[in-house]
């Protein structure tokens, strides 16, 4: 052989190993995304797992909600009804005119403790006319006389 052709074939052996070596390299790094793509499938299931189980709670938390706010709305709607029903029963047998008494009285008793806090004052005059009713043995005149006399208790 020549030494042209000597020459030749090393360079051809050279470029053959570095065409190995590129090679192996192409392989590793081929290995290296179709595990990195085997773990991104692997992920995107687990998000999608957890998407399916976050969308159902959503559902689940919607339809609470909508019981929780009917049941707001019933108790709303038994409130106002107990509060009419107890106006008209106040209003029955202490006549129209103890009811403005009894207004009357509410007001004065907040004027005259406000420390108190409007709902307790409230509460506590309902309770003397309430107490009076239960009595039942005096007559409207005493009713008054009890919502009267409050607004002078805390005075």
């Amino acid at each position: 052989m020549t030494t042209e052709g000597r020459a030749s074939l090393a360079e051809l052996q050279r470029e053959n190993e570095i065409l190995r070596t590129s090679l192996r390299q192409s392989s590793d790094e081929t290995e290296h995304l179709h595990s990195s793509l085997r773990q991104l499938s692997a992920d995107t299931e687990h998000l999608r797992a957890s998407l399916l189980q976050s969308s159902d709670e959503v559902q689940l938390l919607r339809a609470e909600r909508e019981q929780f706010l009917e049941q707001l709305q019933q108790k709303d709607h038994q409130i106002d009804s107990l509060q009419h029903r107890l106006q008209q029963m106040l209003q029955r047998m202490f006549g129209r005119s103890a009811e403005k008494n009894r207004s009357e009285a509410n007001a004065a008793v907040r004027d005259a403790a406000p420390s108190i806090g409007s709902a307790d004052a409230d509460n506590g005059c309902e309770r003397r006319i309430i107490g009076v009713t239960r009595r039942n043995q005096r007559s409207r005149k005493t009713a008054i006389a009890v919502g009267s006399s409050s607004t002078k208790d805390h005075s």
